[in-house]
C-alpha cells in the first residue's frame, strides 16, 4: 500500500542539496533531514534553480502523479526563505528580464503543481533591506545588506531619503506583499505567499483596503507594454530607476560649533555632497513630468497613488534642499551667536519659513502639497498616504536651534579637528580589527 503522504527535502544557497534521496513517508525522517541542514555563508539562494533542479530529478515521478490510472497524487511545494532568491533571471542572473521565472512555473503549472511559500514581506518600493546579524563569534554585524524586494517588477517608488525628523523609519516600511518573483510563483501555480515576518516596526494596512493595490504579477513583457502604453508610468519607472542608480544623499543636520572655525569647517563638508543635488533633482522632476498629461489615463490605484507620491515628494525635497543651502551659506558667512551659555552646536529643524522663499519655489511648495493631499484624499490607510501624510507634516523650510554636544578632550584640544597621534593610533588599531572580520554575506 502507498503511503497517503511523502515528503522530499532539499536545501538551497550557493548550492542545491537533496537531503532525501526520494520522498519518505516517515516524518521523523524528515525532522532529521531538516536538522541537519548548515547555515550558507556565500551570500546567493538559488532558490528557483532548486525548483527546476526538483523538477528534474523527480520528473518521470511527478508525471505518473497525473495520470489518471496508477499513482495518482496531488503535488506540493513548500519555499522556506527569508529572501526574495538570486536567481529569477537564471543561475548566472546575467539578465534581469525574468526568464527563468517564466520557465519554473510554465513546467509547475504542466505539472500541476501548486506552490506556496513561508517568506518575509518585501520592503515596500526597495530592493534591499537592513538587518542585524550575530555571527559565530558573538559579533553583531548592524545594517548588513539583504535582497527583500521590491513587491513589483521594478522598484515604483523613488528613493528619497527623508529629511525630516525620525523619518528613517520609512526605509524599511513593509509592502504588505511577498516579492514579486516568489508571489508570481504561487500565485501563478495556484499557491499563495505566506508572510512569515514584517521589518522591524512594520505598520500594517487593512487587508480589505491593500486588496484594490495588488502589484501586478503577470508576465514582463505585458508589464513592458504597460509602460510604453502610459507615459506616466513609464516615467516613474524611469525615474525610480535614476534614484536606484545614484543615491540622493540625507544632508547634515547638526553642525559642532564650539568654536566659528569648526562650525566653518562642519557646514563646508555638509554643503559638498548637496553642491550638486538640486541639478539631479531637476532631472528626475523633468522625467516625471514628461509622464504628468498621461497621469489622468492611469486607471490602477496602485500607478496613480505612487506617481502623486514620488512627484509630491520629489517637489518638496527640491524645496528643501533650496532653503538648506541659503541658511547653511548664512551661517557660513555670518555665524550665530549662541544664547546660551556653554552650548556649542547648531540644528537645522524643519521651518515654516519657506513662504518667505522665491515665488518659483513657492510654486513647487504649492504643488508638492497638492499632489500630497491627493495622495492622503484618495488613498486613505496604505503605505502612500502614510509617507505622504508624513511628508505634509513636515515643513518644507529651516531654523537654527542651539544645543549641546559631547567634544572629546582629545578634540577639544586641536581647533582644527586634528587628532592626536594617540587618537589616530587608536583609530588605526580599531580599523584594523574591523577589517579583519569580514562582513557575512545575507
Amino acid at each position: 500500500m502507498n503511503a497517503v503522504l511523502t515528503t522530499a527535502v532539499v536545501s538551497f544557497g550557493q548550492n542545491i542539496e537533496f537531503l532525501t534521496d526520494k520522498p519518505v513517508a516517515d516524518v521523523s525522517n524528515v525532522v532529521k533531514a531538516v536538522r541537519t541542514i548548515k547555515p550558507d555563508t556565500s551570500g546567493r539562494e538559488l532558490t528557483f534553480s532548486a525548483v527546476n533542479a526538483v523538477v528534474g530529478k523527480f520528473n518521470a515521478k511527478l508525471q505518473s502523479y497525473r495520470r489518471v490510472t496508477g499513482d495518482r497524487h496531488n503535488v506540493l511545494f513548500i519555499i522556506v526563505t527569508d529572501e526574495r532568491g538570486d536567481d529569477f533571471a537564471g543561475p548566472d542572473e546575467k539578465k534581469k528580464d525574468y526568464y527563468y521565472l517564466d520557465k519554473v512555473i510554465r513546467d509547475l503549472r504542466r505539472l500541476n503543481i501548486r506552490t506556496y511559500c513561508v517568506g518575509n514581506a518585501s520592503l515596500f518600493g526597495r530592493e534591499k533591506g537592513k538587518v542585524s546579524f550575530v555571527d559565530d563569534t558573538g559579533y553583531q554585524w548592524n545594517d548588513c545588506e539583504v535582497d527583500l524586494g521590491p513587491e513589483t517588477v521594478a522598484a515604483e517608488r523613488l528613493q528619497l531619503p527623508f529629511w525630516g525628523p525620525n523619518g528613517r523609519r520609512f526605509e524599511q516600511l513593509s509592502a504588505n506583499y511577498g516579492p514579486y518573483a516568489l508571489t508570481r510563483l504561487c500565485t501563478e501555480t495556484g499557491g499563495r505567499f505566506l508572510i512569515a515576518e514584517h521589518s522591524s516596526g512594520a505598520v500594517k494596512f487593512p487587508p480589505d483596503v491593500m486588496r484594490r493595490y495588488v502589484p501586478f504579477y503577470g508576465p514582463i513583457p505585458t508589464y513592458l507594454r504597460q509602460l510604453q502604453a502610459n507615459q506616466a508610468k513609464r516615467a516613474l519607472y524611469d525615474a525610480a530607476k535614476m534614484t536606484l542608480q545614484q543615491r540622493i544623499p540625507r544632508p547634515q543636520l547638526a553642525f559642532r560649533a564650539d568654536t566659528e572655525v569648526n562650525l566653518r569647517n562642519a557646514i563646508s563638508q555638509a554643503q559638498r555632497p548637496v553642491a550638486t543635488l538640486d541639478y539631479r533633482l531637476r532631472e528626475i522632476q523633468q522625467v516625471l513630468e514628461a509622464g504628468e498629461k498621461d497621469r489622468p489615463k492611469i486607471k490602477e490605484d496602485r500607478w496613480r497613488a505612487s506617481y502623486d507620491l514620488a512627484m509630491g515628494r520629489l517637489l518638496a525635497t527640491r524645496v528643501r534642499a533650496y532653503g538648506y543651502q541659503i541658511v547653511v551659506a548664512e551661517m557660513s558667512r555670518s555665524p550665530k551667536k549662541f544664547q546660551i551659555a556653554g552650548n556649542n552646536q547648531w540644528r537645522l529643524v524643519p521651518s515654516g519659513n519657506w513662504k518667505t522663499y522665491p515665488p518659483e519655489v513657492k510654486k513647487l511648495a504649492k504643488k508638492a502639497s497638492q499632489y500630497l493631499k491627493r495622495v492622503i484624499d484618495d488613498h486613505p490607510h496604505t503605505p502612500w498616504a502614510l509617507l505622504a501624510e508624513y511628508e505634509l507634516s513636515t515643513e518644507m523650510g529651516w531654523e537654527w536651534v542651539e544645543g549641546k554636544m559631547y567634544i572629546s578632550p582629545a578634540r577639544k584640544r586641536n581647533p582644527n579637528q586634528l587628532l592626536l597621534d594617540e587618537e589616530n593610533n587608536r583609530r588605526r588599531k580599531m580599523r584594523k580589527k574591523q577589517q579583519s572580520r569580514k562582513p557575512p554575506k545575507l
